[in-house]
């Protein structure tokens, strides 16, 4: 029924808090008690589904399909040009991640550098 565990958790969390604000309303604020907590479940939950769709549209891969029609070629034209694009950011945070991966080796190396038997090599006399 619900997508994430945190759409489900807002709706719980948000009919909760209804449940709490709407028992000591007076017969008179009641109505405007439902209301209140009403529109704040609905804000909650739009919340939580936008930044799930948003994660979502982060972490898209799948193959987006061209314009079917095949005379409009402006328009398959910009979906290459958009494809391209989309290939070049990936390749771009692949390389940022390799390169973060390689920074942080050198880093526990140099940290290291004391430690490895290689770095005294120069002094020993068996090589």
């Amino acid at each position: 029924m619900f997508r994430t565990k945190a759409t489900a958790a807002a709706l719980v969390a948000t009919l909760g808090l209804g449940a709490f604000a709407a028992a000591p309303a007076q017969a008179d604020q009641r109505d405007f008690a439902r209301f209140v907590v009403g529109a704040a479940a609905i804000a909650a939950i739009a919340a939580a589904v936008n930044a799930e769709n948003n994660r979502k549209r982060e972490r898209q891969s799948a193959y987006i399909t061209p314009p079917q029609d095949r005379d409009d070629w402006q328009s398959r034209a910009e979906w290459r040009h958009r494809a391209w694009l989309r290939e070049q950011r990936q390749r771009a945070e692949w390389r940022a991640e390799r390169r973060r991966e390689q920074e942080r080796r050198e880093a526990w190396r140099r940290a290291h550098r004391y430690h490895d038997p290689d770095y005294y090599r120069h002094a020993r006399d068996d090589d």
